[in-house]
């Protein structure tokens, strides 16, 4: 379990304090100063990273093309989706929603949004002017708000 300053680093603190702190189920991990904006998910991506690790040494969707565009901490999902779903289907973008999975936790379960991934070939409609290889969640993220 980690214990992290808005997911920007891990702190040496052993135990977060419930009802005091967020606590994100997906990777079993409190979170002081929470801001619950979009620069904290991208603390969480970079965060997240570590866990992927092991993730990603199996075959997943990144390996045929997608990218995680919404996986949010545990308690940030419904935020996220509403703030990006919408926008993505005025400009037609087929997402594709697969249930919420953690890699620290195997009782994770959300508050019912699935995560919603994107194909590399969907985000060069977003992202013009880019090889398709180079296209990274925030600019994703950035382009559409």
């Amino acid at each position: 379990m980690f214990v992290t300053n808005n997911f920007k680093e891990i702190l040496q603190e052993e135990r977060g304090n419930p009802g005091e702190d967020d606590f994100d189920l997906r990777f079993m991990t409190y979170c002081k100063e929470s801001t619950k904006d979009l620069e904290q998910y991208f603390n969480y991506i970079e965060f997240s990273k570590v866990a992927l690790a092991e993730f990603l040494k199996k075959r997943t969707l990144i390996s045929v093309g997608f990218l995680p565009l919404i996986t949010p901490p545990s308690f940030m999902s419904s935020y996220f989706h509403a703030a990006l779903l919408p926008k993505l289907e005025e400009r037609g973008i087929q997402t594709f929603p697969v249930a919420a999975s953690a890699f620290a936790n195997n009782d994770f379960t959300n508050d019912g949004l699935p995560d919603i991934w994107i194909s590399r070939f969907e985000a060069a409609k977003i992202i013009k002017n880019k090889p398709i290889h180079l296209i990274k969640v925030r600019e994703i993220w950035e382009a559409l708000l």
